[in-house]
């Protein structure tokens, strides 16, 4: 029979994993966004529509603006150079998927447990453990490249995470 204090380790455990999947992923969007917005301000800022705007000014607008838009195209590449957003969001993506192969052993444990496959904790607990540590090392990830946190966010993932878990493991 499996402690109850080990069932709920167990519970909190698929929680998790759901709350960091749902978090890296709508992350990952977050950092999409910022770089295809970057993108497109450098590629407005540096294209042939925006001389045909300047045509439409006055002559005593054109030289400033010019110079502003210039420093604009310098600025956004350089912000896009410093802040790495493509590379970050190809890292939260990447930890999205791994954080769902996760979620979905840790879904796997807990039917296991809740129908009585597991005979001994010591079982249970090498397993849970082992995802565990898992979920660590590559949430950890984040942390080395960079990628600041986002409470907010993470408390939305929980209440979120918190309904499928429910709904899909009626726990």
């Amino acid at each position: 029979m499996v402690s109850n204090e080990l069932r709920n380790d167990i519970r909190q455990g698929l929680l998790d994993s759901a709350r960091s999947s749902l978090y890296y992923a709508t992350l990952a969007g977050r950092y999409r966004r910022r770089d295809r917005s970057l993108k497109y301000l450098t590629l407005i800022s540096a294209t042939g529509s925006f001389s045909a705007w300047l045509d439409i000014m006055p002559s005593s607008w054109q030289s400033p603006v010019q110079l502003i838009a210039s420093g604009g195209v310098a600025l956004f590449v350089l912000w896009g150079l410093i802040a790495e957003y493509a590379r970050k969001e190809a890292l939260l993506y990447t930890v999205t998927a791994q954080c769902e192969k996760i979620e979905d052993k840790w879904g796997s444990l807990w039917v296991d447990v809740k129908r009585g496959v597991f005979y001994r904790d010591n079982d249970i607990v090498s397993h849970r453990d082992k995802l565990k540590q898992a979920g660590r090392e590559w949430t950890q990830l984040t942390g080395y490249a960079g990628i600041s946190d986002a409470p907010y966010l993470n408390e939305a993932c929980i209440a979120e995470a918190s309904k499928v878990i429910k709904k899909r493991y009626a726990t």
